[in-house]
C-alpha cells in the first residue's frame, strides 16, 4: 500500500524494520515540500516523469526551444512552483487533457491539479523577465555609438534575442543591421530586410552579469533611408 498522492509506501502490518520506511517516507516527504528540478525543454515538447513531479515542489523549465511548447505532467492531485525561464511561451497539462495553465516567458506560477484539470493558485506575471527599450533617432553616422546599458543585475539572452521586437519609422532602401556587443565583442545583430518595417534579430543566447555591458552600433554602411528606430530587448532576471 502506499499513500494516494505522491505514492510513499505505508508500514506494513508486523513489518520488521519499520524506520527504514518511516525514514524513506520523511525523506520523500521533504523533496516534495522542498527540492527543486529542472527539466530541459529544448527539443520542444517535454513530459515530466512520474518520479520528478512527486519529489519536487519546484520544477524550472530550461533550454531554448524553437518554438512555444507544451509540458505534460503526470495526472493526480499535486500542487507544485513552475518556472519557465526557457526562450518560449509553455502551456502546462496533464495527460489526461483537462484545463490547462499557460507559462509566459520568465514566469513562475504555483499551480494545483485536481486530477485531470490544472488551475492557476498564484502567479508572478512574468516578473523574471527584463526588457531593455530604446528609442534611436533619425540616422547616426556609420558604425556610431547609439546605445550602452551597464547591468545593474544579472541577465539572460535566449538565442536570437526571442522576444525582442524591433521596428522602423522609415523603412530600408537596402539590407541594414545594427551590431549588438557585449563588452566590446560582438555577440550579434538587428537587421532590417529592405522595405520591411519590422527587425530580425541573430545571436546565440548570452548572459550578462552585474556591471556587464550591451551596446549597439549603427549599421555600417548606414541605409539610404532606415530611421528612426523603435528596439526592444527581451531578457530574464537570473
Amino acid at each position: 500500500m502506499s499513500s494516494p498522492n505522491l505514492a510513499i509506501a505505508h508500514v506494513a502490518a508486523s513489518q520488521n524494520q519499520k524506520e527504514v520506511t518511516i525514514n524513506d517516507a520523511i525523506d520523500r516527504l521533504d523533496l516534495a515540500a522542498n527540492d527543486t528540478v529542472d527539466v530541459d525543454c529544448s527539443a520542444g515538447n517535454t513530459s515530466i516523469t512520474a518520479a520528478d513531479y512527486r519529489q519536487n515542489f519546484l520544477i524550472r523549465l530550461t533550454g531554448n526551444p524553437g518554438a512555444d511548447f507544451t509540458v505534460t505532467v503526470p495526472d493526480g492531485k499535486r500542487i507544485v512552483a513552475v518556472h519557465n525561464t526557457t526562450s518560449r511561451a509553455a502551456t502546462l497539462r496533464t495527460q489526461t487533457l483537462g484545463s490547462t495553465v499557460a507559462l509566459r516567458l520568465g514566469e513562475l506560477s504555483i499551480v494545483g491539479s485536481r486530477g485531470t484539470n490544472l488551475v492557476a493558485l498564484a502567479a508572478s506575471a512574468g516578473a523574471g523577465l527584463y526588457d531593455l527599450g530604446l528609442f534611436i533617432p533619425g540616422q547616426p553616422p556609420p558604425g556610431a555609438l547609439v546605445f550602452q546599458f551597464v547591468f545593474p543585475r544579472a541577465v539572460s539572452f535566449a538565442a536570437a534575442f526571442a522576444g525582442s521586437a524591433g521596428r522602423a519609422g522609415v523603412a530600408a532602401t537596402a539590407p541594414a543591421a545594427l551590431t549588438i556587443r557585449k563588452n566590446g565583442a560582438n555577440i550579434g545583430t538587428i537587421e532590417f530586410a529592405t522595405g520591411a518595417p519590422a527587425a530580425t534579430f541573430t545571436g546565440a543566447a548570452t548572459s550578462f552579469s552585474v556591471g556587464d555591458t550591451i551596446e549597439l552600433l549603427a549599421p555600417a554602411p548606414q541605409d539610404a533611408t532606415l530611421a528612426d528606430l523603435s528596439l526592444s530587448l527581451v531578457g530574464s532576471r537570473t
